[in-house]
């Protein structure tokens, strides 16, 4: 690869990875891209293989590490923008900063998990062999390409954990709106996986409209009173980060970059003034 173009990948905004993502036919040609927009920002990333599927992850520093999440599998027939190459780019934007501004104190690890859709199986597999007290915590996302407010799932209000407290506090200091829901509303998320093995502070943001917070309600108010999954479905749809969700229209055209690019800095401003204040 000539120097001109190993610049003009290294330089690509989001909106490029993810069209590069949505034009992949299998997850194979996935990790491709994946791996050539780590390797032209020279960021080391490695493989690991289980019985159905291979998980990405990269490593700049060192531990304890603040886990970046994304998931590179997609649903059938869905080309995959929002759900979920947009994390993947935010992903990919966030360690490349790192990259260019080394963290002193602490180090940060970049998540590409396989077989979301199928169950969190490949974050299972993940968590499985490798040690969770590496970690400081998880920033997981899905759906991080539209909207100006950020929902922050499996997160209830008692929860005082350092990944979240800073998140926040970025946040408000930019004038983002926050809301922390204590139950997922769309079937699962990686960062439950780690839940599972003892990680407290790890969570999925996801990126949404005021109108998709006036739906919330309707659909925990549904949940509680034991509707059956179609008709949760038939509500939860009717919210516009869901318009594309699951389906062929799952298109970057539908994306936002300004929304990238918010989502990018509160994380990035949020790993620095965690490793500026470690100890």
């Amino acid at each position: 690869m000539n120097t001109k173009l190993i610049e003009l990948i290294k330089d690509a905004e989001m909106l490029d990875i993810i069209r590069d993502l949505e034009r992949c036919q299998d997850k194979k040609e996935k990790r491709l891209v994946i791996e050539m927009y780590l390797g032209c920002n020279k960021i080391s990333n490695s493989s690991q293989e289980y019985p159905t599927g291979i998980n990405l992850y990269s490593e700049i520093g060192n531990p304890p590490y603040i886990g970046i999440g994304s998931h590179y599998d997609v649903v059938k027939d869905s080309p995959g923008a929002n759900d979920n190459a947009s994390a993947i780019a935010v992903t990919i934007d966030v360690l490349r900063k790192i990259k260019e501004n080394p963290l002193k104190k602490i180090g940060a690890r970049g998540f590409f998990f396989d077989e979301e859709e199928s169950g969190l199986i490949g974050s299972r597999a993940y968590v499985e062999k490798y040690d969770k007290d590496e970690l400081l915590g998880v920033y997981n996302m899905e759906l991080v390409g539209n909207g100006y407010i950020l929902a922050l799932w499996s997160v209830d209000s008692k929860q005082d954990t350092l990944l979240l407290r800073t998140l926040e506090s970025e946040a408000r200091k930019k004038g983002v709106q926050t809301i922390r829901f204590p139950r997922i509303i769309a079937n699962s998320a990686d960062h439950m996986s780690f839940r599972k093995r003892g990680l407290e502070d790890c969570f999925t943001i996801t990126m949404i409209s005021e109108e998709d917070l006036k739906m919330a309600p309707l659909y925990y108010q549904a949940l509680n009173q034991g509707f059956p999954p179609d008709e949760l479905w038939e509500i939860m749809k009717k919210a516009p980060v869901f318009r594309h969700y699951h389906k062929s229209t799952d298109k970057s055209e539908h994306l936002d970059p300004k929304t990238l690019g918010l989502v990018s800095d509160l994380l990035y401003n949020s790993v620095r003034v965690i490793d500026e204040n470690y100890k």
